[in-house]
C-alpha cells in the first residue's frame, strides 16, 4: 500500500512539474524588425561619381550627378543609352545601386521604354577600380523607382558578383 501512495504521489508531481515547464512560457514580445534602405539622389561627393572603362570590354560608364551614359566601344566610344534622374542605394561603403531613367527614345536599353527606370549595381568600389554589374532579365525597365528598387536586385538576378557578369572597371 506504501508503494501505491507513493507512486500515485510521485505521478501528481510528475504532472505538476510537466505543466509547470510547458505551460508557464515567459511572455516574449515578437518584434519585426525590417531592414531599411535609403534612396537619395545621387550627389557628387559620392565614390561611385566618375568616368569608368571596363577592363575585358572596353565599355564605358559615365556617371555624374545628373546622368549615366553606357557606351561599347567600336572603333572608339559609341554611347548606346543614356538616362537621368539617378538615385542611389548604398549597400555599405563598397557597394549599392544606382538607379536611374530613360529619357532618350534612341539611346535606350534593350526592352525599355522612355520614362522607364534601370539599375546598375556596383561592388568592390575603391578610390581607383569598381566591378559595375548591369540590369539584364526579363524587363528592361521598371515604371517606378520602388518598383526598380524591388525588382532589379541581385537577389533576383537581375545582376551577379559572378565572373563574367560584370565589367572589372578602372577609373579614368
Amino acid at each position: 500500500m506504501k508503494n501505491l501512495k507513493f507512486s500515485r504521489l510521485f505521478a501528481a508531481a510528475l504532472v505538476v512539474a510537466c505543466l509547470a515547464l510547458t505551460g508557464c512560457k515567459p511572455e516574449t514580445e515578437e518584434v519585426l524588425v525590417e531592414k531599411v534602405s535609403i534612396v537619395r539622389p545621387v550627389d557628387s561627393s559620392d565614390k561611385i561619381i566618375g568616368n569608368w572603362r571596363g577592363q575585358e570590354y572596353s565599355d564605358k560608364f559615365e556617371i555624374t550627378t545628373s546622368n549615366y551614359n553606357n557606351y561599347y566601344s567600336y572603333n572608339g566610344d559609341v554611347l548606346y543609352y543614356t538616362t537621368n534622374n539617378l538615385y542611389i542605394r548604398e549597400i555599405d561603403e563598397t557597394s549599392g545601386y544606382v538607379y536611374s531613367q530613360f529619357y532618350d527614345g534612341d539611346k535606350i536599353g534593350y526592352n525599355a521604354t522612355v520614362g522607364q527606370w534601370y539599375a546598375i549595381y556596383y561592388f568592390d568600389l575603391t578610390e581607383d577600380a569598381v566591378k559595375i554589374s548591369q540590369a539584364a532579365g526579363p524587363k528592361g525597365g521598371c515604371d517606378t523607382l520602388k518598383e526598380v528598387v524591388e525588382e532589379f536586385t541581385v537577389e533576383l538576378g537581375y545582376m551577379s558578383e559572378q565572373e563574367g557578369k560584370y565589367s572589372t572597371c578602372s577609373r579614368e
